[in-house]
């Protein structure tokens, strides 16, 4: 089963029209032109970054595409899930956080006598690079991913994802020397116009911060009825 990775890229951006769907089929977002117009150009921008045309005519597999689909739609159904079940309790983003990765990291600790077997060189890139990894990358990262779904919602938090091949373009042309192309151009400028288009909408942020104070006000209330 395998895939270009320009071909992954692209599919990888239907996420946030996933999410879109999703947080409007369970009342976790609102549905608006700007926002569906914003998210589409989104997704062209990804497309052209992504260039799977340079593929030429590798034949696609259709198990891959229906697994870059389902990994879309799960990363999808888990910004909803944040915000109907978790941001919206009163708990802070950073206790969020490090209770996930610490049921990740367990999760890790059983599993690790049976795909851990290969031997390990620790070197020092090796130890930064971790270190990277799961303090910037990851730690931090998911710190301010349930903090932009608790102030902006699952749409807005999911429109990161378009975020991730410009800056991906940005540090390539500049520190690995790689080809700045017309594709390359063109799909961050409608990457970035898209995210705008979608974000510009002083009715919607509004809304949005209007019902995470009312559902922060009735989690107080509900924790001081349970005190009584």
């Amino acid at each position: 089963m395998r895939r270009s990775s320009g071909l992954a890229g692209a599919l990888s951006g239907t996420t946030p029209l996933v999410t879109l769907l999703l947080a409007r089929a369970f009342g976790a977002g609102r549905l608006t032109l700007a926002r569906v117009l914003g998210l589409a150009l989104g997704l062209a921008g990804v497309v052209l970054l992504a260039a799977p045309w340079h593929d030429g005519s590798r034949a696609v597999s259709l198990a891959g595409v229906l697994a870059a689909l389902g990994a879309a739609a799960c990363y999808a159904g888990s910004y909803v899930y944040a915000r109907r079940l978790l941001t919206n309790r009163g708990t802070e983003p950073l206790v969020l956080a490090a209770a996930q990765l610490t049921v990740g990291a367990l999760m890790l600790g059983a599993a690790l006598p049976w795909i851990g077997r290969q031997p390990i060189m620790l070197s020092s890139a090796v130890i930064l690079s971790v270190v990277a990894l799961g303090v910037l990358s990851t730690g931090i990262a998911y710190v301010l991913n349930y903090r932009l779904i608790q102030d902006e919602g699952p749409t807005a938090a999911s429109m990161t994802n378009y975020l991730a091949p410009v800056v991906a373009v940005v540090l390539g042309v500049a520190f690995v020397d790689e080809r700045l192309s017309w594709n390359l151009v063109v799909g961050t400028a409608v990457v970035l116009l898209g995210v705008w288009i979608a974000e510009h909408n002083p009715e919607e942020r509004g809304a949005a911060a209007s019902d995470t104070l009312v559902r922060s006000e009735d989690s107080k209330a509900e924790v001081r009825e349970r005190i009584r």
